[in-house]
Formats: C-alpha cells, structure tokens, sequence
C-alpha cells in the first residue's frame, strides 16, 4: 500500500505528500466502527482522511478530522473535497490537545489511529516520526480529550499493537473509559496479534472479544476481512 494513491470503490485517498500511508489495519479500524447510529463523528489524528471518508460513507453523520501536521491536513481537504462527502466532513488543522481546549462540541462517535511507538529509534524523517511516535500525542493526552469530547452514551474506537493496547487500557480507566469490545487482529490464522482495535465507552459493561484474521493459510482474504472491506475495496 505505498502508492501514491489507494482507489477506493467510493472514494481515493491522494497520499504521496502523507508521513503515513494507507495501511490494512487503518481499514479494518475504519471498517469496524459502528457508525450506524452516530450523528457526530470525530477522527483523532486524521492524516490523510481516510477514517473520516469511511465513516462518511457508512453514515450520515457531521465527521470533523483533526491532524496537526499541515501537508496531512492539506491532503486530507483535496481527497474529501473529491469525495461525495465534501459537504458533512470538515478538516481542522489543529493539534487535538488544542481543539479540544476551545471546542464546545461533543461526539458520540470518536475514532484514532493514534502514534504509538514509545522505546524505538526515531525515523529519520521529522513528520514520519511525529506521526508514529507518542511524544507527538501521549497515551494520557489521547485518553484525557476522549474523556473530555466524548459523549455520554458514545463509543471511542482505537488502534494500537497489542502491548500498547494494554497499556492504553489502564491509561484510559482513571478517565472514566472502559474497554468494550476487542477485536484481535491477526495476519495469519495461527500467527501473533499484529493489532488490536478496541473500542471503549463511559459506562461500565461486560467486554466481548473478535479475532479478526487477514489471511487464511493459502495467503487469500477471509471470509471476515472481505465481508468488513468488501464496501471499501475494489476487488471485494
């Protein structure tokens, strides 16, 4: 996926000036949160705009996407302004410790493909680097402005490697969240977690847990993966 373009079936997300690329697991975030009843959608980190447009297209809720890197942004306001969306989704350019300090909106819906690399060398590249490493947004930055956007009967989903998912989850219960529904990602049927998306709401209740697997054991899509991106992917 390191075009410089992905074509979607709706949409394509334009990225040769992105840090970060279109990846599987961004589609399968993108793909698994339940938007079905939101009306109001934020998208934490928004890069190129690709969670944003498909939510967009799953929903007819009012999505805002907030990327503090100023090429992203700009990326991510070409692809939308090209999408059948343009109207209902917004691109602010803004850190999210920032937008949320002077907001008054709330979401009921929030979603993040948040950096989270904390004890690895730095890419050489600045903005590479900012968007993969925590220093750019902390685990308790994240968790504290969820807390804060979030409304009360709303769902947060994120995205994080499975030892920092774990971490994220004692971060996020001082703040009142709790993790709901897991979904654990694997690339291969018997092979390690590559990823976890979790999603996390303010009213305590008994979690439930999904394996997702990638691929099956002749390297082709499964049943799962193709049902969740069939609406995204062009060969689906």
């Amino acid at each position: 996926m390191g075009n410089s373009y992905f074509q979607f079936k709706q949409f394509r997300i334009n990225q040769e000036g992105a840090a970060m690329k279109v990846s599987t697991e961004g589609c399968l975030l993108g793909a698994v949160a339940d938007c079905s009843q939101s009306t109001s959608v934020l998208d934490i980190g928004g890069g190129t705009g690709l969670l944003a447009l498909m939510v967009a297209q799953r929903s007819g809720a009012k999505v805002t996407t907030v990327e503090a890197d100023s090429q992203a942004a700009e990326q991510a306001l070409l692809n939308i302004g090209a999408s059948p969306w343009a109207g209902r989704v917004a691109v602010v350019q803004q850190s999210i410790q920032d937008f949320a300090e002077e907001t008054t909106e709330r979401f009921d819906l929030i979603i993040s493909n948040p950096p989270f690399y904390t004890n690895y060398l730095p890419s050489d590249d600045i903005r590479r680097k900012l968007a993969m490493h925590t220093y750019s947004l902390s685990m308790t930055d994240l968790a504290t402005v969820v807390a804060k956007l979030l409304t009360a009967d709303g769902v947060f989903y994120v995205l994080y490697p499975a030892y920092e998912a774990g971490l994220f989850v004692q971060t996020a219960r001082p703040h009142g969240l709790h993790p709901f529904e897991n979904y654990v990602i694997r690339n291969k049927p018997d092979g390690p977690i590559f990823r976890m998306i979790t999603s996390y709401v303010k009213d305590k209740r008994k979690s439930v847990q999904t394996e997702l697997v990638i691929r099956d054991a002749n390297d082709n899509y499964t049943k799962e993966f193709a049902e969740l991106l069939r609406p995204y992917y062009l060969n689906l």
